[in-house]
């Protein structure tokens, strides 16, 4: 924890500052759950935080919320668990910060979540299906959750007594199941576990020697892949300021494809694909005319853009 006290005092004086004093209740929780949530959910992105950090700020969060001070939350008149409960439950809507550390595949859906969360909650199954993985040394690979052997996804097959019966957490990596080098799992007492006992004797352990573990079955992004093979040519590599136009080429593709993506779910609107290309042309040569040439000897990079309009 001495690692994360620069956090801890950053939040502290956030709540300390003079200018929160006089928060009404609705601002105290306003604060709490954008400002101070907000800056732990960086972090957490950042950095594996661990579970006393976030106790720590839930205190400091509930002594702020309840006495107006990080010193103590005693005599609180509601629990801090009740006060993170949605509000059609009762509580205000806080997002407890304990669910920053939960796994995709584990955390269950609220009515605190945004909707794009929470219709990413909603397809997990159906994901499921596109994370086949070869084994290699289990470190990245999820025993329950990924397809990695032909039984699919094993919480499936096991449902959520899974973990309990085989002893093996529910975000357990699959190197979790092997000790010196062999599959290690208590006594089979289901079929299903009989079942899986005999397709991993069918199946070498994890182990370093094999290198990091390979999902096969992702979807191909097969553009991406194809400029990224473009990219690794030697001609292209070799060819002064052309890698840099390709890349930032994609960028554009990219972001305007987000963009019209928005307008048409958020504002009802909608251009050609003519009008996506000309965009993507315009925000390339705006961006290209304000870059100078890589050497006085060369094409600047707006010239090397187009000559991939208009090759020789």
């Amino acid at each position: 924890m001495a690692t994360l006290q620069p956090f801890l005092e950053k939040i502290t004086a956030k709540l300390n500052s003079w200018t929160v004093k006089t928060l009404s209740f609705a601002g105290k929780v306003t604060l709490v759950s954008s400002g101070v949530y907000g800056m732990v959910n960086f972090w957490s992105s950042v950095f594996t935080l661990p579970k006393r950090f976030y106790e720590k700020v839930d205190s400091l969060c509930s002594g702020f919320l309840w006495k107006n001070s990080t010193r103590s939350a005693s005599g609180a008149r509601v629990s801090w668990a009740s006060i993170c409960k949605p509000k059609k439950e009762g509580g205000l809507g806080i997002r407890r910060l304990e669910e920053f550390q939960k796994s995709y595949w584990i955390i269950s859906d609220s009515q605190r979540f945004s909707p794009t969360v929470r219709s990413m909650i909603r397809i997990r199954a159906e994901a499921a299906e596109f994370l086949r993985c070869s084994i290699g040394d289990g470190r990245t690979a999820r025993f329950w959750h990924d397809f990695w052997t032909d039984l699919g996804p094993l919480i499936e097959a096991f449902g959520r007594r899974g973990p309990r019966d085989l002893r093996i957490a529910l975000d357990a990596p699959v190197s979790a199941a092997v000790s010196e080098g062999e599959w290690r799992l208590p006594p089979a007492r289901s079929e299903v576990a009989e079942t899986l006992q005999v397709v991993l004797t069918t199946m070498e352990p994890p182990t370093l020697q094999r290198g990091n573990d390979v999902r096969t079955n992702l979807p191909n992004p097969s553009s991406l892949l194809s400029v990224a093979d473009l990219l690794a040519l030697p001609q292209v590599v070799s060819s002064t300021g052309l890698p840099v136009v390709l890349k930032l080429l994609l960028q554009s593709i990219v972001y305007c494809l987000w963009r019209e993506r928005n307008s048409r779910i958020f504002a009802g609107s909608s251009i050609s694909e003519a009008g996506v290309v000309a965009q993507v042309d315009r925000l390339l040569r705006d961006r290209l005319i304000s870059l100078p040439s890589l050497s006085s000897s060369h094409r600047s990079l707006l010239q090397v853009y187009f000559a991939l309009n208009h090759p020789p």
